[in-house]
């Protein structure tokens, strides 16, 4: 158990407990009518065991059952505004004796594609590092203007990069 999670791992056990009420309520308001008692009184009847049986469903499956709350919210209340999660802007250099542009994530660039000049290049990539081979011509410029997308970035971002000399 790594210790950042613990809190995480304690806060479950009432917050399933929690949605397995709610749920209850929702599927009851919605979808169980009572029972009329036997001795015609119009009590109505609840039966514990039913309870617990989707209070425990509930509390198993937390995340389908709040997704399903977040639709029939969104059916209520009108869709969410999508949310922007956008990355930071990688570190770049250039290894002129390699011939590369490494490019260095905060997060997994995971489809980054990267623009220089006209030539659109898949780069290479291991882990949070991206790595694309440059060109001679590349390599005698004083500073390289790449743009990159995907992995999270605001569309077109654009970043100059120095070439080093030498």
């Amino acid at each position: 158990m790594t210790p950042s999670w613990t809190l995480w791992y304690y806060l479950r056990i009432p917050a399933g407990a929690a949605l397995g009420l709610i749920a209850y309520c929702v599927v009851r308001a919605g979808f169980v009518i009572g029972s009329v008692s036997a001795l015609g009184s119009g009590a109505e009847t609840i039966n514990p065991f039913g309870v617990a049986a989707v209070s425990a469903l509930a509390g198993i499956s937390a995340k389908a059952i709040l997704e399903k709350f977040g639709a029939l919210a969104d059916g209520v209340f009108g869709p969410r505004a999508p949310q922007q999660q956008t990355a930071e802007l990688p570190k770049a250099t250039i290894d002129r004796a390699g011939k590369k542009l490494l490019l260095e994530f905060k997060q997994d660039p995971v489809g980054v594609k990267v623009t220089i000049g006209s030539r659109i290049v898949a780069p290479a990539v291991s882990g949070r590092r991206a790595t694309v081979d440059l060109q001679a011509d590349e390599l005698n410029q004083s500073k390289l203007s790449i743009k990159l997308s995907g992995a999270g970035l605001p569309a077109d971002t654009t970043m100059p990069v120095d070439v080093p000399t030498g």
